[in-house]
């Protein structure tokens, strides 16, 4: 994905901005943090047009729930060679959003120095 995102940006705005090898500037994917894509959507969709496919009552049936979606996640990652994801990250993250509270529920991740949690 991160391949061909930087491809279509390439083409879009031309290699001497994108570099064709190397990480992609957060500023051109949405936000600061890069956690939203929607204003290139347009630009990297892969099959213009086609309907979208929506598998939710398949996943109900076969029984799949967060921790499942998290494991056959990691499964796939490490299927490809990636490290498993450390304890601390089974231990201490909210896999679902609890209904007795609010609380901020989008991706982030700060310190991938640590080796051990990338939620703090």
């Amino acid at each position: 994905m991160h391949a061909y995102t930087r491809f279509k940006l390439a083409e879009k705005y031309g290699k001497s901005r994108v570099n064709e090898t190397g990480p992609i500037a957060a500023h051109l994917l949405g936000n600061m943090w890069a956690q939203s894509w929607g204003n290139i959507y347009e630009l990297v969709e892969p099959y213009p047009g086609a309907q979208s496919v929506d598998v939710t009552d398949a996943m109900v049936e076969q029984k799949y729930d967060a921790m499942r979606i998290f494991e056959v996640s990691e499964e796939f990652f490490t299927s490809l060679g990636l490290i498993e994801m450390p304890q601390e990250f089974w231990d201490h993250t909210m896999m679902v959003r609890p209904d007795d509270r609010e609380v901020v529920c989008h991706a982030s991740a700060w310190d991938f120095y640590n080796k051990k949690d990338f939620r703090y």
